[in-house]
Order: structure tokens, then sequence, then C-alpha cells
């Protein structure tokens, strides 16, 4: 320890001497640079004079790592000088250092104290040895006052020394731009911020040399980092195999915007990443040409027309039919007669029927990628649109379901509406009472849940004294009974909803295992359910009606065979297994075949050229056969086999929900208001996509 103490010494000595020789020696040079006319001489004097200022502080900041050391060393002999009448210094251990108590011997009693304080040692003198607390803080009082000679500077600078060092400091112009862009776009202020003085006098009292920028200027800059952060954007894309988006339309102040998120897999890291492309003005009626165009426009300004293999977007009607062929309408058409009534797009938007131009020319100018309707929309009727058929076919449980539900909307309205209530809630459940969002199903689940948490802990007294101050029925037993159950039911239902809604660690391949675990769930429940055995037949036959076509796809169900977490193992129906590796097995061969075909074309020798073909497809076989046996369920495993690896990364680069979209209209909602009306659609995107894309900056 000592020699490292010695060698620390010599190297801050000479490190000193070091910074002091050279900054010495800049200065002489600086002093000997001067001549030319008068304004060269006063800057070369300004530039004499930081460079002393800069020598000065260096030789402050050595002065300060002296000192450290020497603190280190007298901490390393006993933290605790003060004490050494009623406490031994032994060993130190890490940052504590272990201590013996004088006045517990002849017993050894051992206590650790941290290095900056001694709470641990006063409090054993307090329960060991009350009598002697307070001669002990007197003590401590007497021989710190002896032992804090003058002269020794403090360990922490005092906050004069820090601003004074602070001052000397310049702040880059160009830096201050950036950081002034940065703020108004984080937080999606008015550009006519940097123009108020309150914000000029914040920036010139932290920087009085800094300039700030006009409002017409801030929007030049905006647009210029806006182009930049495209560029980044594009280079990143550039070097990525798949991509897929994720598009829906969103209408405020009476102006429509089309929204576009990529999203692609990382082929070193195999992690997901997103990044959003645009949120471009439609003007007019969604029609064919509005949304394909605007879609194809996109693709082709970020250089991903032919990458993107599939469009997540909601069941809506302006969205599907562009994308759907008109094969696919003529089978989908009866299925959708009730979709489409039931989404909840903005009734502010003008849709049209775009299958009338779909049937008139079936060579479409836009060939767009195949989509993907959004698995937590098509939940989301099923929980509610088909849920609402329990009732239909169950008169008990109608009766039932509309009196505890109607009672629970009294409380609902009578919380929000009066402050009584509210108060009351409070009061008596200890927990507010959650309301329900209209556009939002899983909110109808928490705010029934929250009620049967309340009876669940403070028991219905609690209930009841909400429901007189609420002046509303009390919930009679099977009623309460009725809502806990729901709950039980409901759940796995709310738990798949948030498990598709993930950007990060969601892959397609979870569609198909998630849909079939909550099929299972909702079949075990089946047995133990009383009062929704109704609910849970309709959810089962919503959950067929909306998700039959997809359980059949092979390319889903491939999808999710390639995904380590899940392979075969998430159902038991042979026939969809056969399926997903018959497609596995069909693309392995082509992805091999493809490999070879330059090799196959210099051969001449027909045997050759079969045998190498049939040695590559059993190549592809061999994988798949080692892919499934492996017992591993890391995302790692695909690094082991090049072909499964490829493929996995073209199925699973989607997303089976399109609330990565959704989720950033939150963002856009404040922008879109009537006090900032008059911003053009491309000032608005370039803030929102400076924003929303921060990894991509520079």
């Amino acid at each position: 320890m000592e020699s490292d103490r010695s060698e620390h010494r010599l190297y801050t000595s000479a490190e000193s001497e070091s910074l002091t020789i050279s900054a010495e020696v800049e200065l002489t040079g600086h002093e000997v640079e001067l001549g030319g006319n008068e304004i060269e001489v006063e800057l070369a004097a300004d530039e004499v004079e930081l460079v002393a200022n800069e020598v000065e502080l260096v030789r402050n900041e050595v002065q300060l790592v002296r000192n450290e050391v020497q603190l280190e060393e007298e901490e390393d002999e006993n933290p605790f000088p003060y004490l050494v009448d009623y406490f031994g210094f032994k060993h130190r251990n890490g940052n504590s250092f272990i201590m013996q108590c004088k006045l517990c011997l002849p017993i050894e009693t051992e206590l650790s104290a941290y290095k900056n304080s001694a709470s641990n040692l006063r409090k054993h003198v307090e329960r060991k040895h009350p009598s002697r607390l307070k001669d002990l803080s007197d003590y401590v009082a007497s021989r710190k006052r002896n032992m804090n000679p003058p002269g020794i500077p403090c360990k922490q600078p005092k906050m004069s020394e820090v601003m004074i060092v602070g001052a000397n400091r310049r702040v880059p112009q160009a830096k201050v731009n950036k950081l002034i862009v940065n703020f108004i776009c984080e937080g999606l202020h008015p550009f006519s911020v940097v123009e108020q003085p309150s914000f000029k006098e914040l920036l010139l009292t932290l920087n009085p040399q800094c300039k700030v920028m006009s409002s017409f200027n801030l929007q030049g800059r905006i647009e210029g980092a806006a182009t930049q952060m495209k560029h980044t954007l594009l280079s990143h894309l550039s070097k990525v195999s798949y991509v897929a988006t994720t598009t829906d339309c969103w209408t405020a102040q009476q102006q429509s915007y089309v929204m576009v998120t990529a999203h692609w897999i990382d082929e070193d890291t195999l992690r997901r990443k997103s990044a959003a492309l645009a949120f471009k003005r439609l003007k007019g009626s969604h029609t064919l040409d509005g949304l394909a165009g605007a879609l194809d426009d996109i693709y082709c300004q970020y250089g991903i027309r032919e990458k993107v293999v599939r469009i997540t977007t909601d069941s809506g009607s302006n969205f599907i039919k562009p994308l759907r062929s008109p094969g696919e309408q003529s089978q989908l058409e009866e299925a959708e007669s009730d979709s489409d009534q039931d989404t909840f797009d903005d009734p502010k938007a003008d849709y049209q029927d775009t299958f009338s131009i779909l049937e008139q020319d079936s060579d479409l100018e836009y060939q767009l990628p195949p989509y993907q309707k959004c698995a937590c929309h098509l939940l989301t009727l099923v929980a509610t649109t088909d849920a609402t058929m329990a009732e239909e076919k169950n008169d008990t449980y109608k009766r039932l379901s509309r009196a505890a539900f109607g009672k629970c909307q009294t409380i609902w309205n009578k919380s929000g509406r009066s402050c009584v209530a509210a108060e009351t809630v409070e009061h008596k459940g200890k927990l507010q009472v959650i309301r329900p969002n209209p556009t939002q199903w899983n909110s109808i689940y928490m705010a029934v849940e929250r009620l049967v948490l309340i009876i669940q802990e403070k028991g219905e007294d609690a209930i009841r004294n909400i429901c007189e101050k609420s002046e509303v029925k009390m919930l009679k037993t099977a009623e309460i009974a009725f809502l806990t159950e729901f709950c039980t039911v409901m759940k796995p239902v709310v738990k798949v909803l948030n498990i598709l809604q993930s950007e990060t660690n969601t892959h397609m391949g979870w569609l198909l295992p998630v849909i079939f675990q909550l099929q299972t769930k909702l079949s075990r429940l089946e047995t133990s359910s009383k009062m929704c055995l109704p609910l849970i037949r309709a959810i089962q036959e919503g959950i067929q009606k909306r998700f039959g076509r997809m359980m059949e796809d092979p390319e889903l169900i491939a999808a999710s065979i390639l995904l380590p977490k899940f392979k075969t193992t998430w159902t038991e129906r042979a026939d969809i297994v056969d399926a997903g590796l018959a497609y596995v097995r069909q693309h392995l061969d082509q992805m091999a075949e493809t490999g070879v075909e330059q090799v196959r074309q210099h051969s001449s020798d027909e045997d050759d050229f079969f045998s190498s073909m049939n040695s590559r497809r059993s190549q592809g076989a061999v994988e798949l056969d080692g892919y499934l046996a492996c017992s591993s369920n890391k995302i790692d495993l695909l690094r082991a086999f090049p072909y499964i690896r490829k493929l996995s990364l073209k199925l699973n680069v989607g997303l089976p929900a399109s609330a990565a979209c959704e989720r950033l209209f939150n963002c856009t909602g404040v922008l879109a208001t009537a006090k900032r009306a008059r911003m053009n659609s491309t000032d608005f995107e370039n803030q929102l996509l400076f924003k929303l894309n921060r990894k991509f900056r520079d």
C-alpha cells in the first residue's frame, strides 16, 4: 500500500509539473506570436489571459489531488481519529472499516462503519452504553474542532469556485443552437417560444456570449436536423434485408394524416429496432390512390419498397380494402361485413369503398405487400361485440350482467361527477375508482377489477357505504360473485392484449401460440365457472371466427416454429405442425437452391448438377432437424443455423398488432390543437419525427 501511495504521489507531482510546463510554454508561444495590427494584438491578449486562467485552474486541480491523496492516506490509518478513545481501528474491508469498541472490553466487539459515516458506531453506544452517549457527543465535538486546522481546503469545492470555473468556459454557438432545437422538438413546443423574453433571459443568463435564434431561423434548423436524421435512418435501413411496417390514419382539426412506422430485426444482435417513417398529410378521401400512393411514396423515399414483407394495420375498411386483392375480397367480404361496423375509425375521416376501383382494374399501379390485421383490434372486437352474444343466448346471464354493470356504471358516473362521492370512495375503500375509457376495452376490465379489489380488501361494508353515498342500490351477493368471476374470465384476454401490444420482444411468431394458449385457458375455466359460462363460450366462438384463418395460415405457423421459444410445443394439433414444417422445408430448399445457383451454372456434369442440388436440400432438412432437437429456447440459437436464421428473420420481422403506430398518436395530440392550426404539415412532420427518432440523430 505504501508503494502505491508513493507511486501515486510521484505521478501526481510529475503530472502537475508537466501540465505547468506545457501551459507556460504555450503561454510563451502566444506572447512571441504577438504582432500585426491592433485587432490581432487584442485577440492575442485575450488568448494569453485565457491560457493563464487555464494554468491557474490546472494548478488548483493538482493541489486538490494532492489533498485528496493526503486524506486517503490518513483514512487508511484510521478513518475516525476523533473516536480514538472509544473505538480502535482494526482493518479495512472495501469501503467499510472494521472498528473495535473499547467500552466493551474485555469482550471483543467488532463493528462495521462506512468510510464517510460513523452512525453505526454511535448507534452501538446508544444501545449498549447509553450512559456514555452524552460524553461521546461532547468528546467528538471537541476533537473535531481541534483536528480541523486552518489552511487545508475542503474536499468538496465551494459553489463560488465552481461558478468561477464555469464562467471561464465558453459554450460554442453551434452547441447552443443544437440544444435549442432538441428542447423545442422534445417538448413539442411552439416555435415562438424562442422569441419570448423569459426564454431569452434564461439563455443569456446562462451564457452571455450566445445569440438567441428567431422562430424563422429555428424552423429552418429543425428542417435541416430532420433531414439529417432521415439520412441517418436511410443509412440504417439500407443494411437491412427485411422490413415490416405498421400504418394507420388519424384525423384532427379537419385534417387527415397517415402515419407509418418501420420495424426490423438487427441481423447481428437479433434485437428488434423501430423508427417512425412519416406522418404525412392525406388530402381528400381515403381512396386507393390516396392511401396506397402515400404508402408507396414513403417506401420509395426510404428505399424499402422491395424490403417490406408485411403491413400491419387495423380492420378499418379504408385500409383493408386498398391492401386486399380482388380474389381475397370475394372470399372475405362476408366475414368483414360485421367487422367493419365495429371498428373504431375516426368519424371525422371521409372513407370511400375502394373495392369497385379494384374490380375495374386488376393490374394495380401500386403493388403493396401483404397486410396483417391488428390482433389487438380483433381481440377487442371479441371482448366487446362477440361477448355481448352471451346475453342473447342466456337470459339468466343477461339479467345478472345488466344488473351488475348498471350499478357499476352508476358508481363510476357518480365518482366522476361528485366530489363527495369520490372522497367517500377514497375514504372507505382507500383506493380511487377507475373510470372506463370508451375507446379502450381493457379499461372496463380494470374498472371492474378495482371494485372487486375494494370488496376483497375492505369487505362488503366498504362497497355498501360507497353505494349509499352514490345513491345506488347495494350490489347483491350474486352480483359481486358475478363481477369476481367476470374478472377471472377476462384476465387471460387482458394479458394477451398486453403481450401483443409490445414492440421490443414480440414477433409475428408470437401470435398463434398466444391465441392457442388463450383458448386453452378459457377451456380450463369452463369446469369451474358458474355464472360466466355463456361468456366463455361466446369468447371462444369469437376467437374462432376472427382468428380461424390465421390459425391455418402456413406462414404464421412457420413463424411460430422458427422462434426457439415456441418451436412445436405450443399446439397439440399435428395437422397444424405438419403444415408449418412443410412450409419451412419448402423455403429452406429454395434458399439453399439460390445459394448454389452460381456453382451449378458452371457445372457441365449432369450427375454433379443433381448431386449438388440434393445435398443442398438435405442440408436444409438437417438444419431443421438439428434446430428442433436443441433444447435451448434462447433467440441466440438461430446463430447456429444460417438458413433457419434467415427465414426466421423474414417471417418474424412483422408485428401482430398496430399498437406501435397508434401509440404515437398520443404525441400528435399536443401539436394538432386549435392554437397551432396554422402550422403547416411539413413542420408538423419534421418536429414530430425528430422527437420520435431520437436514436437516429447525430
